[in-house]
């Protein structure tokens, strides 16, 4: 038997007002982690599946969605309620996590090929132009 003291890790729960830590449970009624995907709570899949795709853990996608205040980072707008939530772009180049973005800028905007940043910029440029094909 240790004599070392029992150390007890703590997630972050963020909900919209607050950031605090929740301890997870422990002992006889706590689940195994080794356990089928099947008997896993929605958040313990969402957690995998972000670790799986992104190298990202749930608590960290939490703390983005609270530092965007729950908005897309591109253009600020809120999800839908009982739509689809705000998902992860990356880079597929470096895996590098850029933000979460609502399901038309990820997939629009930036999804099929179109990241380039040059590109972006030319086109907001071409929309900010005052040109009118009718006064030439």
């Amino acid at each position: 038997m240790s004599t070392q003291p029992s150390v007890r890790k703590t997630a972050l729960s963020v909900s919209s007002s607050a950031v605090s830590p929740v301890i997870p449970a422990t002992g006889k009624g706590a689940r195994s982690a080794t356990r089928s995907t099947k008997s896993l709570t929605k958040d313990e899949k969402k957690d995998k599946y972000l670790r799986e795709q992104y190298g990202l853990t749930l608590r960290q996608y939490k703390i983005m969605e609270f530092q965007q205040k729950g908005r897309c980072k591109i253009c600020f707008r809120l999800p839908k309620e009982g739509g689809m939530p705000l998902v992860v772009d990356h880079d597929h180049k470096d895996k590098r996590v850029r933000g979460l973005l609502d399901w038309r800028c990820n997939h629009r905007l930036l999804g099929r090929g179109l990241e380039d940043a040059f590109l972006h910029q030319q086109a907001a440029e071409y929309l900010l132009s005052d040109f009118d094909g009718r006064l030439l």
